[in-house]
């Protein structure tokens, strides 16, 4: 059941660092570009892709209120329209046969969560951000090779979600970043099937990318439930 209970405040805290990034640290600081300089036959959203939003000011509520238009937006970003009623929003993991339906058709599924940030706010409240990993998206992205058309389609999606963030800021404030590259590189086996992959991933001692977004590490004692986005059609 997800957390309806009132912000957190707190008078006194030392919880120290700054907005958690999931791929930030002293040794690995790399962007997709230099990743793509490096490895760019190897650069594939094919495992996926993460979604980081730094949101301003924004609970949970105010988030999820957002997913079906964050979703609609992302398909308009690959040249794809669907309508809001054909958009699911649902804490149940897809059944089988929709996973396969979706695998065949080419239907993008977002799996969101929600994080606190580390510290309150001046205003004493401890606000949350999101964190999507989206599968199946590869297929209507340009093709790797194709590094600056690629590059400006990610640019594309980003500014179709920037109004969701609450922020007046962009740069910075949404992060995107391929699945199996450099971390996470345990999500890149798909020895099995993607639905078994998925109930795989779902189990709490797996070090994976789903139980990394599924996690609130900073406050544990607050867990807000995972999201599976995704539509009934394109």
């Amino acid at each position: 059941m997800r957390l309806t209970e009132a912000p957190v405040k707190i008078s006194h805290t030392n919880l120290g660092g700054s907005l958690e990034h999931l791929f930030a640290t002293a040794k690995h600081k790399q962007s997709v570009l230099e990743t793509k300089n490096s490895i760019p036959l190897n650069l594939t959203y094919k495992y996926g892709m993460l979604m980081t939003y730094h949101n301003s000011k924004c609970l949970c509520e105010g988030i999820t209120r957002h997913y079906k238009r964050q979703y609609q937006s992302l398909l308009k970003s690959v040249g794809k329209k669907v309508s809001r009623d054909n958009v699911i929003v649902s804490q149940d993991l897809p059944t089988r046969d929709q996973v396969n339906q979706m695998i065949l058709k080419k239907i993008p599924m977002v799996v969101a969560g929600i994080h606190d940030y580390p510290t309150e706010d001046k205003d004493g409240i401890v606000y949350q951000h999101q964190h999507s990993v989206i599968y199946n998206i590869h297929h209507h992205l340009p093709d790797p090779s194709e590094g600056k058309k690629l590059d400006r389609k990610i640019q594309t999606i980003k500014n179709n979600q920037y109004r969701y963030l609450n922020s007046k800021y962009r740069k910075g404030v949404i992060d995107i970043r391929p699945i199996g590259l450099l971390y996470h590189t345990q999500d890149r086996d798909w020895s099995i099937s993607f639905y078994d992959y998925l109930l795989k991933s779902l189990n709490k001692s797996e070090g994976n990318i789903l139980n990394y977004i599924r996690t609130n590490r900073h406050f544990p004692d607050r867990n807000y439930d995972l999201d599976f986005i995704y539509a009934t059609k394109l």
